[in-house]
């Protein structure tokens, strides 16, 4: 029998209830490839490294399982793919067998994921940190717009430069052909 992790990511918009719904939807699946579970529970909403389906945020969910059968193991990893409310996931095999995962230590978790550790001004600072964060990709955004707009600006002006030489050149062209044919005349 060998243990495996599975971490599985979840739009973070969705609520705990829906949360809860694809937690049990998952271990349902579990049982019913003979997936004996070990640990199930939330991570936490992390910052992803980039951007999946245009989420800079996710829901971070852990399961501990062992199973007997690679090919129910191929099974549930499809399963996993398939599924729309998963954007990621990844299993891999453990070396050992996992410890469980108590409730204490969920409490535990979650109140050091939402901050309540941290002195007020750390949180603050934090909020500031992000807000900063957030106004400066705004700025980039903007200023990337702009240099993209000066560019076509500077291509629409060279366009319409170069039109009035030609149209220029085309105006000299004629004036000097209609001179040397008045001179060829003069000279018949």
């Amino acid at each position: 029998m060998r243990y495996y992790e599975s971490l599985y990511i979840i739009n973070p918009n969705y609520e705990d209830n829906r949360l809860d719904e694809t937690m049990k939807m998952v271990s349902e699946k579990c049982s019913d490839y003979g997936l004996k579970i070990i640990n199930h529970r939330i991570w936490g909403k992390k910052r992803l490294a980039y951007s999946i389906q245009k989420h800079k945020y996710g829901s971070f969910i852990l399961l501990h399982f062992e199973c007997k059968s690679i090919e129910k193991l191929k099974e549930f990893d499809r399963f996993m793919i398939l599924q729309n409310d998963i954007l990621r996931n990844q299993t891999v095999v453990l070396s050992k067998k996992p410890q469980i995962h108590t409730e204490d230590e969920r409490k535990l978790d979650d109140s050091s994921t939402k901050n309540n550790d941290l002195p007020k001004e750390e949180v603050n600072n934090k909020n500031a940190l992000i807000e900063k964060e957030a106004k400066e990709e705004a700025e980039e955004e903007t200023k990337e717009e702009t240099k993209e707009e000066a560019k076509e600006e500077a291509k629409e002006e060279a366009k319409e430069e170069a039109e009035e030489e030609t149209k220029e050149e085309t105006k000299e062209e004629a004036e000097e052909e209609t001179k040397q044919e008045s001179a060829k005349e003069e000279e018949k």
